[in-house]
């Protein structure tokens, strides 16, 4: 019989400590390596390659941190409250575009409205549909995402 199907202080504890050594990660090695220098500059746009993310999964995978993308991402979700927990409801079509920026951040470390004519995004109806979704706080949303992940 099912007790709890919730996080456990320790995986908790885990998480938080994951997401503190990423942080820790970044603020060390900003200097070091390319794609986080092109994240620190400004404008971040300023063309980060994949070879620049490809090296940077590679310099999280070693130590100390020895994570991949997905254990962060799943460290972060556990970790921040997101908009749901803070009250916040999505439709189904809203989540299904908010899993595909996910996804498009965590490959590209960055979203911007430009990225709605690409592909998942214009076959979902482009950068048309995501205003008719979010409104005036598609904005918002995609700048907190950034910063989320730059912090």
């Amino acid at each position: 019989m099912l007790l709890n199907a919730g996080f456990t202080d320790r995986a908790d504890h885990r998480a938080r400590q994951l997401v503190k050594g990423f942080r820790e990660f970044i603020e060390t090695h900003k200097d070091e390596i390319e794609a986080l220098q092109i994240l620190y500059s400004r404008p971040h746009r300023a063309g980060l390659r994949y070879s620049q993310v490809k090296d940077l999964l590679q310099a999280i995978k070693r130590p100390p941190l020895n994570a991949d993308a997905q254990k962060l991402w799943d460290a972060f979700e556990q970790t921040e409250p997101d908009q749901q927990t803070a009250g916040v409801s999505f439709t189904a079509e809203q989540t299904q575009w908010l899993d595909a920026i996910k996804d498009h951040i965590a490959s590209s470390l960055a979203i911007d409205s430009e990225d709605f004519s690409d592909i998942p995004f214009n076959q979902l109806g482009g950068l048309g549909r995501a205003y008719e979704l979010f409104g005036d706080s598609l904005t918002s949303i995609l700048e907190e995402l950034n910063a989320r992940l730059a912090a």
